[in-house]
């Protein structure tokens, strides 16, 4: 009778180490390798998922475009490196049937500066941006140059994703 074949040690692996520009982190399952944000201090974990909600009451004709961007939005931080140290919300119809809906990128520019805009293909319909001493949330940015298709509220908050 033939004796079975013993399984062999496999040969160390030869795989390339991943870049240096990307690190693991994350909450959870959906950590993986994501481009950093160098404006965050080394050991800071940049967050995956943030909230942005208005503070207050949005103006404006366009009843439903108001009801979508008056809800609670989910920013995304970008998987992609040419987008390091942004975050993005899904695309928001605003209900005006030109099949061009609006996003919300959030970024941070400086280690103490973060922008906000809310573009569609057409343009930018708002932008807030605040100066803030630390990394922590929740973060108040303050209205900058808007459109006049809605009434925009002072400010903005971004939290934690809760």
């Amino acid at each position: 009778m033939a004796k079975k074949p013993t399984r062999q040690a496999r040969p160390p692996s030869r795989a390339k180490p991943r870049p240096l520009h990307f690190q693991f982190w994350g909450s959870g399952s959906g950590g993986g390798p994501w481009p950093p944000c160098t404006f965050f201090p080394e050991g800071c974990p940049v967050p995956v998922g943030l909230t942005l909600q208005l503070d207050g009451p949005l103006g404006g004709d366009n009843g439903f475009g108001r009801e979508q961007l008056s809800r609670p939005t989910l920013l995304i931080y970008a998987q992609d490196p040419a987008f390091a140290c942004c975050w993005f919300s899904r695309a928001i119809d605003l209900g005006d049937e030109s099949g061009n809906p609006a996003f919300w990128m959030l970024q941070k520019t400086a280690k103490d500066k973060w922008s906000l805009c809310l573009r569609r293909v057409s343009g930018q319909l708002a932008a807030y941006e605040v100066k803030a001493k630390s990394n922590g949330f929740p973060i108040k940015l303050k209205k900058g140059k808007t459109t006049k298709d809605f009434k925009w509220p002072a400010t903005i908050t971004i939290g934690p994703q809760g």
